[in-house]
């Protein structure tokens, strides 16, 4: 009891400590769960009593087993070989249906953080930054208000290393959203909800700085912004919605007035990796002089924190008390996925002890039943049986264990596989390759 309640008090001592680790591999800001990991005197209280009644239940069974011990009992137990480890059985079995659960949920976690970090974005999000700048709440308004804007734009454009700027309404990978609802002539809607598109107010060069890609047309220009026309852009699944087989380039289109289509763009994950691809409407941002906030993205062709403190200088100008917020676009795209990163790695862990204790356990049994059978597996090599034949009658026990234990936990792992359905991507309940994986790991 005493070794048992150092143990626990180290363990939990450790365990804290090993969780700061996993946290600290995890990309910053990816993980959207706050989560406070630091030890206090609860946490190892509860960890100390937990293993002190392990110990105590782990230690009653075999001391009640010793009461009445029969001699005679034992010898022909001894003599039939392997009747001790029996009693260890069942609990290998637990271990392993559990092992199995937690395996089969690592691996599916595990593939869907490589699916997310597999799919096509639509956009190169290598070496662009976004810069957010609010000067509005420092009461910059109308033409001040302006004219912060083209002095922050040029200034980031002279940046050594900055090889375009242009400017949004709402940051790359924002789960905020504006929408609105589009007319086309010669399309009727089936519902309502058909109308409705996810609205971009975009700066000059947008589709060339951000990596979009062009499929038809042109990218806006300077004279765009300033109002010289009413031009839009659409995404192909907005041409493929309202415009069929018609060719949208030249074509008009409405939506809180009426724009001439000018480009194409490829569809890209615009709010995150898991949305589908929604339409999309973009517009010059026009109005710019009444919005008291812009995000400014930079495609950069050196190292991006260097740049992103010149940045920060050139977005303020000149004022130092305007708030701003530099984030690379990568670290948003992980930080999209901080969820199921952290889901994979926790689940990583416990499978790991899992698997660790079940390797324990099954060592313990065998190494007991071997033990016990040692006379008699002298005697079968004595009398000329095959060594390879003897390691087999050895190791077919761990397997047989490990048949019934996937038995009872494969179903398990397939319910909770179903369970978390939802916070998997690219994969489901039933995949093809994580369970065969899990179950070939566990054998």
């Amino acid at each position: 009891l005493v070794l048992a309640g150092v143990a626990g008090a180290l363990g939990a001592i450790g365990g804290s400590w090993a969780t700061q680790v996993l946290f600290d591999l995890l990309p910053q800001d990816a993980s959207p769960v706050q989560i406070d990991i630091a030890m206090d005197r609860r946490v190892l209280a509860f960890t100390v009593v937990i293993s002190l009644i392990t110990a105590l239940v782990a230690g009653v069974v075999p001391a009640l087993r010793s009461i009445g011990f029969d001699l005679a009992s034992a010898l022909r137990d001894r003599s039939r070989g392997g009747a001790g480890a029996a009693h260890g059985r069942p609990f290998a079995v637990a271990q392993i249906a559990l092992a199995t659960i937690l395996v089969v949920a690592s691996a599916m976690f595990a593939k869907t953080v490589y699916n997310l970090t597999t799919v096509d974005l639509g956009f190169d999000p290598d070496h662009l930054l976004q810069v957010f700048v609010a000067p509005g709440e420092r009461q910059y308004q109308g033409p001040a208000l302006e004219k912060f804007y083209r002095a922050a734009y040029e200034r980031l454009r002279a940046i050594p290393g900055v090889v375009g700027v242009t400017s949004a309404q709402i940051q790359l990978f924002d789960r905020g959203k504006t929408t609105g609802t589009v007319d086309v002539a010669g399309w009727e809607a089936r519902a309502e909800d058909e109308r409705e598109v996810q609205v971009f107010q975009v700066g000059p060069t947008y589709f060339g700085t951000t990596g979009m890609h062009l499929l038809r047309g042109r990218d806006f220009t300077e004279e765009d912004v300033v109002g010289a026309g009413r031009v839009a852009a659409i995404n192909d699944v907005l041409a493929r919605r309202f415009f069929g087989e018609r060719d949208p380039i030249g074509q008009t289109i409405s939506s809180g007035g009426t724009y001439q289509i000018v480009g194409i763009v490829r569809t890209a994950k615009y709010n995150s990796i898991r949305d589908e691809d929604p339409p999309a409407l973009f517009v010059p941002y026009t109005t710019v002089r009444s919005r008291p906030r812009i995000t400014y993205i930079l495609r950069t062709a050196g190292a991006d924190e260097n740049i992103a403190r010149l940045a920060a200088s050139a977005a303020r100008v000149d004022d130092e008390l305007v708030p701003i917020d530099i984030a690379p676009v990568t670290s948003l795209v992980g930080r999209s996925m901080g969820q199921e990163r952290l889901l994979a790695a926790l689940s990583s862990a416990f499978a790991i002890s899992a698997l660790l204790l079940m390797a324990i356990g099954l060592y313990g049994i065998m190494t007991f039943w071997v033990t016990e059978r040692t006379a008699e597996i002298g005697i079968h090599l004595a009398l000329g049986a095959e060594l390879s034949r003897v390691r087999w009658v050895v190791i077919r026990q761990p397997l047989w264990l490990a048949v019934l234990g996937l038995g009872i936990g494969l179903p398990g792992a397939l319910a909770a596989a179903r369970a978390v359905d939802g916070l998997l991507f690219g994969i489901n309940a039933y995949d093809p390759s994580a369970i065969p994986a899990s179950v070939l790991l566990i054998l």
